[in-house]
């Protein structure tokens, strides 16, 4: 099953803000969205 995050307007806060845990993804996941959004980043220059 695919699955869709959708990345808007990022911001960095302290982790004392995060009160909630959303849930984890695997490594492999978060290297394919890292490697997504720098392409993406990298067509919009």
């Amino acid at each position: 099953m695919a699955s869709l995050i959708r990345l808007g307007r990022l911001t960095s806060v302290e982790s004392s803000v995060i009160n909630a845990r959303l849930g984890n993804i695997s490594p492999e996941r978060l290297i394919r969205i890292k490697n997504l959004l720098i392409n993406w980043l990298r067509k919009s220059n």
